[in-house]
């Protein structure tokens, strides 16, 4: 049986903070997509991976009282499956999609292809709307 991935406990009142994390990775990921310049593209996409990220925390934290501390940041989702909502499966699959680029991004010898920092930062926009959803209380 593998072990469940590790996590901190968290005050669910402190999801509030991970919230604006994320939303302010997410404006900064549209301001610096929006300065047009190609060699910015590599910035907005790491600016979207952590929006997503820490707006799943933010959810993981409202709902569950508790966060990932794993640095494998796919370790996120058996949390994501416990969320009590019926956006799970999509916040799951944005999630593996903008980490699965993660490499690509910041370590990898090859640039983010033309267009994919775009496509990232609406997908982390999506992530931060559900976690944004959740925290005015109105169903996600």
């Amino acid at each position: 049986m593998k072990a469940p991935p590790p996590t901190a406990r968290v005050d669910p009142a402190r999801a509030s903070v991970y919230l604006a994390k994320a939303e302010r990775f997410l404006k900064s990921a549209k301001r610096v997509l929006g300065s047009g310049g190609e060699d910015e593209e590599d910035s907005a996409a790491v600016l979207a991976i952590h929006a997503a990220i820490t707006a799943c925390d933010s959810l993981t934290v409202h709902y569950l009282g508790v966060r990932s501390t794993s640095p494998r940041h796919m370790e996120v989702l058996p949390l994501v499956d416990r969320l009590p909502t019926p956006q799970r499966e999509q916040l799951k699959k944005h999630l593996r999609d903008l980490v699965s680029r993660k490499n690509v991004v910041e370590y990898e010898d090859r640039l983010l292809p033309r267009g994919d920092a775009a496509a990232m930062v609406k997908i982390a926009e999506r992530v931060v709307e559900a976690a944004r959803t959740t925290s005015r209380g109105k169903p996600s």
